[in-house]
């Protein structure tokens, strides 16, 4: 299983398209934080669109706290909850 992680955006998204060409094909993404710099949350959105499926993600401490309803919303929060894939099961804890 080939998976792309990505931490600390901190709402500078800029470089995501590099990133994602420099990591080829991935079968999923993992996000270990802070999305955003303090929030808001709906601006970590756009990212979350356009990171390879499915994600799992969990809020960092520079995240709001509301950030986990977005996460719950795009169906990708891992926060205080588990994922199997691939025969590997993903805990969350943000």
């Amino acid at each position: 299983m080939r998976l792309l992680a990505v931490t600390d955006f901190h709402s500078e998204y800029g470089k995501l398209p590099g990133i994602l060409k420099k990591a080829g094909p991935v079968e999923g993404t993992l996000v270990a934080g802070d999305l955003t710099q303090f929030g808001p949350a709906a601006k970590a959105k756009a990212a979350l669109d356009a990171l390879p499926k499915p994600v799992l993600a969990v809020p960092g401490n520079c995240d709001p706290k509301d950030l986990v309803d977005l996460l719950r919303a795009e169906d990708c929060n891992l926060h205080e909850n588990k994922f199997r894939m691939g025969g590997v099961t993903f805990l969350g804890i943000g």
